[in-house]
């Protein structure tokens, strides 16, 4: 069987991601760069071509294409030299292609040659798969934690937005740890032979926020002496989003055991964070409301 052309191998398309750093949020990655790779790709409509006779396909390829052999690869495009090129040929070959779930980008070219034909050009962009995902640095909470944050999942496809979605995630996790100053780094490595991407994220915690005033308001038969004793959280002690949600789990349960099971407990809904101090200010407000009365009927 004679293939429509011979595979030729281009990696300068990734060479440039190795050691790529991004400060907070990543403003290039893989998939936005290959795509922005091949937009020049031909810059004619392929209709202006229909109706010529194909005198040569070359295709080329960001690395080495696995999982389908070049026999069943050639079946999937639709173009052959020495047939007429139409666009339509064309469109069902990228479609094919696409629908093996192997690439990320197909993208097809043609130009005109000396003779009058056509010489249709190819471009075969892998489908990346999540390698490694792994952390590292002054992390300030569990690995566990931060991997409950992650939208990318090891040996899935790898996509732009599940790395920008990862790093949004993290960014809204540390300050709810207390952790204001935190600084998120992101770099990636490609493993061309497996078609792996591998992301490492670079954290510095910094310093956790100190609680610089802590007040509740609270109305009905308790005082705010009372109740904080019975929370954790502390002026002039580390603050942590996480621990204040205990503290109004606890709270709940104190008031629940004193008949009051309607109680309200609410917090600001933004926290006053100051910057040059990295110290928060807490107000909780309490509204126990009345007290549940309990009846006993019969022997």
């Amino acid at each position: 069987m004679r293939y429509p052309a011979i595979i030729r191998i281009e990696q300068r398309y990734l060479k440039s991601l190795r050691g790529h750093c991004w400060n907070r949020i990543p403003i290039l990655v893989l998939n936005c760069l290959l795509f922005c790779s091949l937009l020049s790709f031909g810059n004619h409509s392929l209709e202006e071509h229909d109706g010529l006779q194909i005198s040569q396909i070359d295709i080329t390829s960001d690395g080495p294409i696995s999982r389908i052999s070049l026999e069943d690869l050639s079946k999937l495009i639709m173009l052959r030299e020495g047939e007429v090129f139409t666009t339509s040929k064309a469109r069902a070959t990228i479609s094919l292609l696409h629908q093996t779930g192997l690439f990320f980008d197909v993208q097809i070219a043609t130009r005109t040659n000396a003779a009058g034909g056509v010489t249709v050009q190819l471009k075969l962009i892998r489908l990346h798969l999540v390698g490694k995902v792994s952390f590292r640095g002054k992390l300030g909470v569990k690995k566990q934690v931060l991997r409950r944050e992650l939208a990318l999942r090891e040996e899935e496809a790898f996509t732009s937005q599940g790395l920008e979605e990862t790093i949004r995630r993290l960014n809204e996790l540390y300050p709810r740890h207390g952790f204001y100053e935190a600084v998120i780094q992101t770099s990636s490595e490609v493993d061309f032979t497996r078609a792996r991407v591998n992301v490492t994220f670079a954290i510095a915690a910094g310093r956790r926020a100190q609680i610089r005033a802590l007040t509740i308001d609270v109305q009905g038969p308790f005082s705010q002496g009372e109740l904080l004793t019975k929370i954790k959280s502390r002026r002039s002690g580390d603050y942590s989003g996480i621990q204040l949600e205990e503290d109004i789990s606890s709270l709940q349960s104190f008031l629940a055991l004193k008949g009051f099971l309607r109680a309200e407990i609410e917090r600001a809904q933004k926290i006053d964070y100051d910057e040059a101090t990295n110290s928060v200010a807490l107000e909780l407000m309490v509204r126990p409301g009345d007290p549940a009365e309990v009846v006993f009927q019969g022997v």
